[in-house]
């Protein structure tokens, strides 16, 4: 329910998580804009600005944080990979009647949909750029460098849903998210670039809208499988590569987090870059 006024009040029947998301930057902007978390404000050189700077920077993009992952890209050029996708096949029984079939006295008179390879499905990348209050500057930089590099591999040989969020869980054990989509089609490479590396994205937007979502400051980071949280946030059936919060291993060596990231979500084929 993105753009609403008000917080929601509690969690909709059968979900476990208070969650909110929103259609593009530019509402996002808007509901970030009304100042809900104050805390860090005046703290411009932790937080990356103040949040009238940051909400601009979220409505323009920022395409010099995007640098980063051109370094990592030559590695990956040549990717390529399949994934699953629902299609109809004939069989002796199914959901539906394959009438030729049936006149012609075939016994594969029936269709039913299964899961086979496809090069066109799409893939849904949903990161938590959760960081602690310690965590440099640069290491987010860093890590937001490594994401986007991943995103734009697989923007190259597949449709790409990029949602990138925020989630907490807070000290009575409730857990909450917000997260937004960039658009990807094409891919908005200075608005991703922000939304994944830009400090004051994470410090000042993304607080003031958790907290005008789930208030939970000092918003400890998020204990439920970020994976949980995205299937209740996303459509059902949606393919989901999860990036959860702080992960040492993506800065120390962001190459091989990438291959994989590939790996894990997509075991049949991850071609010469590995």
């Amino acid at each position: 329910m993105s753009g609403a006024k008000r917080p929601p009040e509690g969690r909709p029947e059968g979900r476990k998580y208070v969650t909110r998301v929103f259609d593009d930057l530019d509402t996002l902007a808007d509901f970030a804009a009304g100042a809900h978390y104050k805390h860090h404000n005046s703290d411009h050189k932790w937080s990356g600005g103040s949040l009238r700077e940051c909400v601009l920077k979220t409505r323009d993009g920022d395409l010099g944080l995007a640098a980063q992952s051109e370094a990592l890209l030559a590695r990956f050029e040549s990717l390529r990979f399949e994934t699953p996708r629902r299609e109809w096949r004939s069989d002796v029984s199914g959901f539906v009647p394959n009438v030729p079939a049936y006149i012609a006295g075939h016994p594969n008179a029936m269709r039913r949909r299964e899961r086979a390879p496809s090069v066109v499905a799409p893939i849904t990348v949903f990161v938590d750029v959760f960081a602690s209050a310690a965590f440099s500057h640069q290491a987010i930089l860093a890590r937001g460098a490594a994401v986007l590099a991943l995103v734009r591999v697989l923007a190259r040989v597949r449709p790409i849903s990029l949602y990138v969020g925020f989630g907490s869980t807070a000290w009575n054990g409730g857990s909450g998210m917000v997260a937004v989509r960039i658009n990807t089609s094409p891919l908005d490479l200075a608005h991703a670039a922000w939304a994944l590396c830009g400090i004051g994205f994470l410090r000042q937007v993304l607080f003031s809208a958790l907290e005008g979502t789930f208030p939970s400051g000092p918003f400890p980071a998020l204990r439920p499988a970020l994976a949980d949280v995205a299937a209740e946030m996303l459509p059902a059936g949606t393919q989901v590569i999860a990036v959860s919060g702080v992960v040492s291993n993506i800065t120390q060596d962001p190459g091989a987090w990438i291959s994989e990231r590939i790996r894990e979500a997509l075991p049949a084929e991850i071609g010469a870059a590995g």
